[in-house]
Order: C-alpha cells, then sequence, then structure tokens
C-alpha cells in the first residue's frame, strides 16, 4: 500500500504505510528502503540517509541500499562517500543487477576524476 501511495504522491500515506509495516516487521529490508526513497521525495536527506544506514546495519552487504546512499551523496556533493557506496553497490550487485554494475563502475571512475579536480582546484 506504501508504494501506491508514494507512486500516487501522497508521501505522508506512504510513510504511514511503510510505517506499519515496519511495525509487524521491523527488519524488512525492501519497506525500509522504499520509506528512505519517501524520505528522500520528501527532500529529508539526513531521515534518507539514516533510514539507509539502518539497512546497510542490518544487511552491510545490501546493494540497493549503498547505490541509494551513492546516489544521495552525489547530490550533495560528497563524492568520496558517493564512490564509497557506489563501489560496495558494485562489489555486491551479483547477478541482480550486472548492466546497471557496468554502468555504474564507468560511473565511478569519471566521479574519482571529477572529485580529483575539485580537490586539486582548492589547493
Amino acid at each position: 500500500l506504501g508504494v501506491v501511495y508514494y507512486l500516487r504522491g501522497d508521501h505522508e500515506e506512504a510513510v504511514q504505510e511503510y510505517k506499519k509495516a515496519l511495525e509487524l516487521n521491523p527488519d524488512n529490508l525492501m519497506c525500509l528502503i522504499n520509506l528512505g526513497l519517501v524520505y528522500k521525495a520528501q527532500g529529508m536527506e539526513l531521515k534518507t540517509i539514516d533510514t539507509l544506514e539502518t539497512i546497510l546495519s542490518i544487511e552491510p552487504f545490501q546493494a540497493e541500499a549503498h547505490y541509494n546512499l551513492a546516489i544521495l551523496y552525489e547530490e550533495l556533493g560528497h563524492l568520496e562517500a558517493a564512490i564509497q557506496h557506489y563501489s560496495r553497490f558494485v562489489d555486491n550487485a551479483g547477478k541482480g543487477y550486472p548492466d546497471l554494475a557496468e554502468r555504474v563502475a564507468g560511473h565511478i571512475e569519471d566521479l574519482k576524476i571529477s572529485s580529483f579536480e575539485v580537490v586539486r582546484k582548492k589547493k
């Protein structure tokens, strides 16, 4: 039901449904990922980071959590953290995301160049 509310743009109702689901099963990682995405859609970056980090404290190899954290950190301009989480995504993507993992690996190299150029300009 949270997904339906999210897709309709009713983020508050989506959050409430995800919270109800988490009361029944606090370790439901997909529910936590979806909750994090709703927080991101609401512009609540810190709650998004906290939610995704909670997932990683339960399952450190959860590829989607690393991927979503990487995107958020990149959007916030934290390139080193983005690179770290993109790398962990690639390491843990397995057979579930082979094409995306390949594209992300190329993106990591681009970010490393961008990150180096930013550091060089600051000196």
